[in-house]
């Protein structure tokens, strides 16, 4: 791991920002991964929750601890999913919440070896990177009690026990979760996921951006504005009152339906140099009529031009 990006959102009446230690964390990393696989009912789930316990009880201000008897998804048997919530300056109603997942996948179903796709994974990036992030925020809070709002820390249990394809069986602590949410509730949740690695690249997630986009664009405009390029904004929209309304997006992989990067590089291009292919649907008004025009063909490029063409640097 190169580097582990934390982001804060900044208020006017904030505190002063505490230092993240990056080298924390990739310890808080490795002794995750030291314990093994993690998946529900495996011995490493059961030592990875003593650790868990153990590291918050004692800094939290209220740790809850959160059970829930769930069926297999597959097998013929019950388990038991535990969540962790630590929570941070209680008085406070207007509360943030951060959350990761704590469990790994049991079949690396997606692994290009074939012999692997019967294994466990150790969740190094998938698991252990958001929660050592969170670990270590925990650990900031406490030395540096946060006085302005409330935060809650959200270590989630059962988010990857479904198989490919299979949508409904993903993230059933957070389904659990979201039965019993303690008050004062947080105003959004950010989830903190696969932050570990070495080449990162964090677009934004289409359902945040349909569920919360104010915050979505705050935090990745803050990002970018304090250097980190990682953060991807590559969903633009175009809108000409009483004519049309553009929308685009990272075209979708066929397989695992995630963002799917595909560059078209023209070094001595008259219109543009480098340009990302995207999903484009037009919605129009008035005399302009465009049908079927929804999931189309649509490209986004940086225009650099004046009167003799593209400017190059």
């Amino acid at each position: 791991m190169k580097y582990i990006i934390f982001t804060i959102l900044t208020f006017s009446f904030c505190q002063e920002i505490p230092f993240f230690d990056q080298n924390r964390a990739m310890d808080l990393l490795k002794h995750q991964c030291s314990i093994g696989p993690r998946y529900p009912s495996s011995e490493g789930h059961k030592k990875m929750k003593e650790f868990l316990e153990t590291f918050l009880k004692p800094i939290s201000d209220t740790l809850y601890v959160m059970d829930e008897k769930i069926s297999h998804p597959y097998e013929r048997k019950y388990i038991t999913l535990t969540n962790y919530l630590s929570r941070f300056n209680l008085k406070s109603d207007y509360r943030i919440m951060l959350m990761a997942h704590w469990d790994t996948r049991e079949f690396a179903d997606l692994d290009p070896i074939i012999e692997n796709r019967s294994k466990p994974i150790l969740g190094a990036n998938d698991g252990a990177s958001g929660v050592a992030v969170l670990l270590t925020i925990a650990e900031i809070i406490y030395k540096k009690p946060i006085l302005n709002i409330g935060i809650d820390l959200l270590f989630v249990d059962g988010e990857d026990m479904g198989k490919s394809g299979d949508p409904e069986n993903f993230g059933l602590g957070t389904q659990a979760f979201s039965k019993h949410i303690p008050y004062p509730k947080p105003q959004f949740a950010i989830c903190v996921d696969m932050v570990a690695d070495y080449d990162q690249s964090f677009p934004i997630e289409q359902f945040s951006l349909q569920q919360a986009p104010e915050i979505v664009h705050e935090i990745w405009s803050l990002a970018n504005k304090l250097g980190y390029s990682q953060f991807e904004n590559r969903i633009g929209k175009v809108m000409v009152d009483d004519v049309f309304e553009l929308n685009v997006e990272p075209i979708k992989n066929p397989v695992s339906g995630e963002p799917h990067r595909v560059r078209i590089d023209i070094p001595r291009g008259f219109e543009f140099t480098i340009a990302e292919m995207a999903s484009g649907t037009v919605k129009t008004q008035g005399t302009i009529d465009l049908p079927n025009n929804n999931g189309t063909h649509s490209h986004m490029c940086e225009l650099h031009w004046n009167n003799s063409g593209i400017i190059r640097d």
